[in-house]
């Protein structure tokens, strides 16, 4: 599997720019993985769609605005920045 079979086009009026007032309003899709039908729903009604037997994993992780691109050399290159830190090291 490729990176770039993860591209695609997000029309920028789309981005949230901030959380709706009521985050239970938010809207989500749900892709049911036997039959491939979609369904668009809103988050209030995620419970729904879970089964006995499955399993929730909750992500607490933080996220940072820590990407940067570049070039070097002719070549693309890309940073991730994982922790902040005090002072530089170098």
């Amino acid at each position: 599997m490729l990176v770039k079979e993860f591209d695609y086009e997000l029309p920028a009026k789309l981005i949230a720019q901030k959380p709706i007032p009521r985050r239970d309003q938010s809207r989500m899709i749900v892709l049911d993985r036997q039959t491939g039908k979609i369904v668009y729903s809103l988050f209030r009604k995620f419970p729904a769609f879970l089964n006995d037997g499955d399993v929730l994993a909750i992500n607490t992780a933080k996220v940072i605005p820590a990407k940067a691109w570049g070039k070097n050399e002719g070549k693309e290159i890309d940073f991730l920045f994982l922790e902040e830190v005090e002072e530089a090291v170098w």
